[in-house]
């Protein structure tokens, strides 16, 4: 399951560095960190 979300995350990342910064940063960032720290190695 985490794989599958693995694209949609990094997806939503990257339009939020895009331009949409503080609106998707408020409810991505927290979700992207938590998210990335579970599925990614550290």
């Amino acid at each position: 399951m985490g794989q599958k979300i693995l694209p949609h995350c990094c997806r939503n990342y990257r339009t939020v560095q895009n331009g949409e910064k503080a609106q998707l940063e408020r409810k991505s960032k927290v979700a992207v960190s938590v998210f990335h720290e579970a599925v990614l190695p550290r």
